[in-house]
């Protein structure tokens, strides 16, 4: 299911690679975010390789059981998600602090959703809630995401933290 949300952020952003779910890969002493293919193999995120590219990691998920008041069971899943990207500024007119703050507020505005019709249909959710929680913009994110290194200054380099609040009915779980 969080794969299929992640897919649905995705169709959202205007950046020109959009990866989904990413894990922490180690090589030697580099460790890189990467996109799991199969059989063990990954792809690594290229930061300056596309015009624009985004990442998404998922933190702890939190589960909780509720009742609504015809006794019906719910399973309340909130799965935080930082949303990665590198932007070339040129392209997306992000030459200035402002200019990127701007990009980043459309992008919280394009991802920010409640109970869109065709994600609930093809998760079996009951309520989906896509929120911001928080935003940074500093050129240092690179260094903590990469280990080392510099991002070119023709690019910007963002994250957005998300909640996303999925309400699954108890048999559903199970059923559906």
């Amino acid at each position: 299911m969080i794969s299929q949300i992640a897919d649905f952020i995705n169709t959202k952003l205007p950046t020109e690679k959009n990866y989904s779910l990413t894990e922490r890969v180690t090589e030697g002493e580099k460790e890189f975010p990467a996109a799991y293919l199969s059989n063990g193999e990954y792809e690594k995120i290229e930061a300056d390789r596309f015009r624009g590219v985004t990442w998404m990691t998922l933190g702890d998920v939190t589960s909780v059981l509720r009742e609504d008041e015809s006794c019906e069971q719910f399973v309340v899943r909130t799965y935080p998600i930082r949303l990665y990207g590198i932007i070339k500024r040129s392209l997306f007119n992000c030459d200035s602090q402002s200019g990127i703050y701007s990009f980043v507020d459309q992008i919280i505005r394009k991802v920010s959703v409640d109970n869109d019709a065709a994600l609930l249909s093809s998760t079996s959710a009951d309520q989906i809630d896509i929120t911001s929680t928080g935003f940074r913009l500093d050129r240092n994110i690179f260094k903590e995401v990469f280990g080392s290194g510099r991002i070119k200054m023709e690019f910007a380099i963002f994250w957005i933290d998300l909640a996303v609040v999925v309400e699954i009915p108890l048999h559903c779980l199970k059923e559906c």
